[in-house]
C-alpha cells in the first residue's frame, strides 16, 4: 500500500525545483568566505536570495540572517533579553529554553487563545529588555493568532516581539504579508520544500541582537559559521514553487472535506481541536478519547497514513501534550493526533482509509 503523507506541520518533501537543482549538481560549493572567484560567486548566489526574500516579505526595517533551523533561530533572538514571557504551549524550543532565562510562562484557554488584556498588564510590570515569544501558526492545532494582537500589546508595553513565523508559508493566507511593527521573524526552510538544517530570521535593524555562535565573524558577527550556499539556494527555490501554486480555498475545500468526514465517524470519540477558532489552511488536529496517540498512529501508518502526534518536531516518543492539557484535555494529552497536507493531495483516498482505520479502533 502506497503511503500517503499527513505530516507536513514536521517537515515537508523537498519541492521538484529543489531536486531537480540537486540532481543537477550545479550548485556552488565554495565558501562563499573566501576571496577568490568561486567563493565571490557562493557569496553574491546567498545575497541574491537575500533580496528575494526581502523583496517578497517587505519588510523595509529589517535585516536577514541564516541559520541552522527555527531551534537556533529562536534561542538566538530570546537569549539577548533581560526577560522572556512565553506560553506553555509554545514549540519545545522556547519551552525548553525558558529554565535558562528569567522568563513567565503564560496560558491559552479552552479555544486556543489567550487573554491580551492579562497579557499586557503582566508585561508593564517587568522592567529591562523584555521580549514576547508569539506562535503566529500553532504547529499542533493549527490556530493562528493575529500579527495585529502582537502589534497592539507591543504599542502598549514597549516589549519586543519575536514570531515563531515556521508553520506560516502555504499554510495561511497572505503568508508574505508581515507587519513591520514587529521585530523579529523565524522561519525554517524544511517546512515549505527547502533543505533541512537551514532557516533565516527576520530582525529589526535597531534590536542590537548579540551573536549565539562565536568564529569567523560571519554575517556581520551576528550568526559565525560557514554559510549553506546550496540549503539558502533551496530556500528560494521552494518558496518561489510555494507561492506560484497556492491555492489556499482549495487546500481549505479539501481539508474541511476530510473534517466532515473524520467528524461523522464518532461524535463521542472523535473531538477536533480548536473548531470555531481562527485556524490554518492544511492542519486537523484531533483527539480520539478510546485510544492513545501512539496506537492510533501505528494503525494509521498501517492503512497509509502518515500522521504525527504532539509538537511537530520533537522526539519520535508520543509524549503528553501541553497543548492539550491548557485546552482542558488532560485527561487525554496523550491522545491527540495531527494529519497537515502540502498543496496537492487527495482528500477522498485520506478520508477511506481515516475511515477503514477508524472502523478497526471504535
Amino acid at each position: 500500500m502506497n503511503q500517503i503523507y499527513c505530516d507536513y506541520n514536521a517537515t515537508s518533501p523537498l519541492a521538484d525545483s529543489v531536486k531537480e537543482y540537486l540532481a543537477k549538481g550545479d550548485f556552488f560549493f565554495a565558501n562563499p568566505s573566501s576571496v577568490h572567484s568561486m567563493g565571490k560567486a557562493a557569496a553574491f548566489s546567498i545575497f541574491q536570495v537575500s533580496e528575494y526574500l526581502k523583496k517578497t516579505f517587505s519588510l523595509p526595517e529589517h535585516e536577514l540572517f541564516y541559520h541552522s533551523g527555527a531551534t537556533e533561530g529562536v534561542n538566538t533572538v530570546l537569549r539577548n533579553f533581560d526577560h522572556l514571557f512565553y506560553f506553555s504551549s509554545d514549540h519545545p524550543c522556547v519551552t525548553e529554553l525558558s529554565s535558562e532565562l528569567d522568563s513567565t510562562e503564560l496560558k491559552i484557554g479552552a479555544n486556543g487563545f489567550f487573554d491580551k488584556e492579562e497579557i499586557i498588564e503582566k508585561i508593564k510590570k517587568v522592567e529591562g529588555r523584555v521580549i514576547l515569544n508569539f506562535t503566529w501558526v500553532h504547529n499542533e492545532t493549527g490556530i493562528v493568532w493575529d500579527l495585529s494582537t502582537a502589534q497592539e500589546i507591543k504599542e502598549r508595553t514597549g516589549c519586543f516581539i519575536h514570531v515563531d513565523a515556521a508553520q506560516v508559508i502555504g499554510k495561511v493566507r497572505n503568508f508574505t504579508k508581515l507587519n513591520s511593527f514587529l521585530d523579529f521573524y523565524t522561519f525554517s526552510a524544511h517546512k515549505f520544500g527547502a533543505m533541512k538544517a537551514v532557516g533565516f530570521t527576520f530582525y529589526n535593524k535597531h534590536s542590537s541582537l548579540r551573536p549565539l555562535l562565536f568564529g569567523g565573524g560571519q554575517q556581520k558577527n551576528l550568526r559565525s559559521g560557514t554559510l549553506n550556499a546550496p540549503g539558502i539556494k533551496s530556500i528560494e527555490l521552494a518558496l518561489t514553487e510555494v507561492i506560484e501554486h497556492f491555492n489556499p480555498e482549495e487546500i481549505e475545500r479539501k481539508k474541511n472535506f476530510i473534517e466532515r468526514e473524520l467528524k461523522a465517524l464518532s461524535k463521542e470519540e472523535i473531538v477536533i481541536l480548536g473548531e470555531g477558532s481562527s485556524r490554518n489552511l492544511n492542519t486537523i488536529n484531533f483527539l480520539f478519547k478510546k485510544e492513545k496517540a501512539d496506537i492510533v498512529l501505528s494503525a494509521l501508518d498501517m492503512n497509509g497514513i502518515a500522521a504525527g502526534s504532539g509538537s511537530a518536531c520533537s522526539s519520535a516518543s508520543v509524549k503528553k501534550s501541553q497543548t492539550l492539557i491548557d485546552m482542558g484535555y488532560e485527561k487525554f494529552a496523550h491522545h491527540g493526533i495531527r494529519i497537515s497536507f502540502g498543496a496537492n493531495f487527495d482528500e477522498i483516498l485520506i478520508a477511506e482509509r481515516l475511515k477503514k482505520t477508524f472502523a478497526s479502533l471504535l
